[in-house]
């Protein structure tokens, strides 16, 4: 009951016409991309989260990219009576969130590739709420304490 998994799933067909003038090739194909998010509540008032994301080969204009693969990661610790947050998160964990790919015309052939994001990036990031909670906000909070279950399914960013 404390951990939740959500797993989604991409996918369309592309189509270039090209440029006789300009010696493009068309080109089309299936793109498509997937990621995996697992939530977890690990004690009271402290949450995980650990998402991975893939990016199969795509079809571009002028070529193909290579695949990419990324994971991000993050704790949440409640605070301050559930007032406030404190969140760390680590984008791009194994640092290998990187575009490349193949690019072919009548006039050349290159490959490339580029970091999508430079190395592991590391966040900290503290909330707190002001004010009074709604009634119908109040009774929400206590019954997600009550099922002591993390709910959601969003990022934690």
């Amino acid at each position: 009951k404390s951990f939740e998994f959500m797993a989604n799933f991409n996918g369309n067909y592309q189509s270039f016409s090209g440029s006789e003038e300009y010696g493009v090739d068309a080109n089309s194909g299936f793109n498509w991309d997937a990621n995996l998010t697992a939530n977890g509540r690990i004690a009271k008032g402290l949450t995980a989260q650990l998402r991975g994301n893939y990016m199969a080969p795509r079809v571009m204009a002028q070529g193909t990219s290579t695949s990419m693969f990324f994971a991000d990661a993050g704790l949440k610790l409640s605070v301050l009576e559930d007032k406030g947050s404190i969140m760390f998160n680590v984008q791009n964990i194994f640092n290998k969130a990187r575009f490349g790919g193949t690019r072919s015309t009548a006039q050349f052939n290159s490959e490339f590739q580029r970091n999508f994001m430079k190395g592991p990036r590391a966040m900290l990031t503290l909330s707190y709420r002001f004010g009074k909670r709604a009634p119908d906000q109040e009774q929400k909070r206590k019954r997600e304490e009550n099922q002591e279950d993390f709910q959601g399914g969003g990022e934690m960013q």
